[in-house]
């Protein structure tokens, strides 16, 4: 499954699920308890979903165990958004690049944008950077919110219906 569609079904959880799932599929382990409240209360007070995803993304844990190529993570069971950017960042260039771009655009860049992030890497931009740039694009989160808006529509007509049933029960 691809970086954005175990990113849709992460999304789609709970809070207290979405959280403890952000810590297993990004950081590769159990959340620990000030962080877990740290990014429960975040939520409670507002915070998106998809920030809350970038700040776990973007880390400088996750960072650091993205660059730990000599020992890929398999401890975990099955494969993790974590373990498979850590594959990724241990690519060249070129391979990061397209690999970043199936995982989180599902397609690859065009030409001209590929040589563009090439020449970028020559002159020193990150790939954290780059991968930030890629979540952040339009097209990423047009792609991820229109997801998790269907989910909601869904739901809120789920929970309309149910509502629509309890009323009839009590009448009767």
């Amino acid at each position: 499954m691809k970086i954005i569609n175990k990113l849709q079904t992460v999304l789609h959880k709970q809070e207290k699920d979405f959280i403890t799932s952000l810590y297993y599929e990004l950081l590769n382990r159990k959340p620990d308890t000030i962080g877990y409240k740290n990014h429960f209360y975040n939520l409670s007070s507002g915070v998106s979903k998809i920030s809350v995803i970038s700040s776990f993304l973007l880390s400088k844990e996750a960072q650091f165990l993205y660059q730990q190529h000599s020992h890929l993570t398999l401890q975990i069971k099955g494969l993790t958004i974590g373990s498979t950017l850590q594959k990724i960042f241990a690519m060249g260039d070129k391979l990061f690049i397209l690999s970043i771009y199936q995982e989180f655009l599902n397609r690859n860049p065009d030409v001209n944008t590929l040589k563009k992030h090439l020449y970028a890497f020559k002159k020193g931009k990150s790939r954290l950077h780059f991968l930030k740039e890629i979540f952040w694009s339009d097209e990423c989160q047009t792609f991820l919110e229109q997801n998790l808006t269907s989910d909601l529509i869904i739901n809120r007509i789920k929970q309309l219906l149910d509502n629509k049933k309890n009323i009839k029960t009590d009448l009767n």
